[in-house]
């Protein structure tokens, strides 16, 4: 094929591409079209085959290129539609995923708990994989949540268990989140071998954090903080919440005295009633008998 014809080729390819004309772009990649293409170039255009969300797309890439390059993945998840088809890609083809390095891990675990595709995160984990990431678990769904504790008990570290609060304080339901490991058993006064616990570790996230200089970044900054006093006063809180536990029983139990007082002042109410009745009965027959 000349440059020309090469040339040409490649713009209708782009073009189809662009297009999203799925038939089109198929064709040309079973022409052989990828060969064509200059190495830089190649990532951004996996990551546009990617973006079609196409299956006979993806078994052509897979039988090309037989494990998929991590960086393919590095694409918008916001859209909806793009993390079904990627759960669905990572579910068909966890094989074909390149696992060999922990970079790579990381970055897939972390894609995983973006889609929640439960059989790969539950797959890592058992081998140990992407431990550095483990503590994404905490900002997705509770039930993603729970898939903390099949983590292998080594490589459930102190460290590892103050990320979990400090990622947990970070999101926007920060204080549910916190009491949800707490009852999952997880202590949040842990502290790590530098003798630092959740406060210090999310003080120190906080001001290495470069929040957006605008109103809903100064927002953000000050939950953010406030999650630092609420941590610090958790005690506090539980002991009022046992407070409140205790008169809440104190007070059923004074109302339930008062049920029984009632209660019992009824059926000698009613007795009493009953006997006065009787007696007037006795009165008037006796009575009647005297007159006859």
């Amino acid at each position: 094929m000349s440059t020309n014809e090469t040339n040409l080729s490649m713009h209708e390819f782009y073009d189809h591409l662009a297009k999203k004309n799925r038939t089109q772009v198929l064709k040309f990649l079973q022409d052989g079209i990828l060969k064509e293409i200059q190495e830089q170039d190649l990532m951004i255009v996996y990551k546009d085959l990617l973006l079609l969300r196409d299956y006979d797309i993806m078994n052509f890439l897979i039988k090309e290129l037989n494990t998929l390059p991590t960086e393919m993945f590095n694409i918008d998840y916001n859209n909806i539609n793009n993390r079904r088809f990627i759960l669905e890609v990572f579910d068909k083809y966890q094989k074909n995923l390149d696992l060999s390095t922990d970079e790579s891990c990381n970055q897939l675990f972390e894609i995983a708990c973006q889609v929640e595709c439960f059989p790969l995160i539950t797959s890592m984990i058992a081998k140990s994989q992407a431990k550095d990431s483990y503590k994404k678990l905490v900002i997705g769904s509770y039930k993603m949540l729970h898939l903390t504790k099949k983590i292998k008990k080594e490589d459930l570290t102190n460290d590892l268990i103050i990320a979990f609060f400090v990622e947990a304080a970070l999101t926007r339901d920060g204080m549910q989140r916190i009491e949800a490991l707490r009852l999952m058993d997880y202590d949040i006064h842990t502290v790590n071998d530098d003798n630092k616990g959740v406060c210090e570790v999310l003080s120190q996230t906080i001001e290495q954090t470069r929040y957006p200089r605008n109103k809903s970044g100064e927002i953000k900054r000050r939950q953010d903080l406030n999650m630092i006093t609420y941590i610090k006063n958790i005690d506090h809180h539980d002991n009022d919440n046992s407070d409140e536990v205790v008169l809440g029983k104190a007070a059923k139990l004074a109302i339930l005295i008062v049920i029984i007082a009632v209660v019992i002042f009824g059926i000698f109410a009613i007795k009493a009633t009953s006997d006065d009745s009787s007696s007037s009965t006795v009165t008037a027959d006796t009575t009647i008998s005297t007159d006859e």
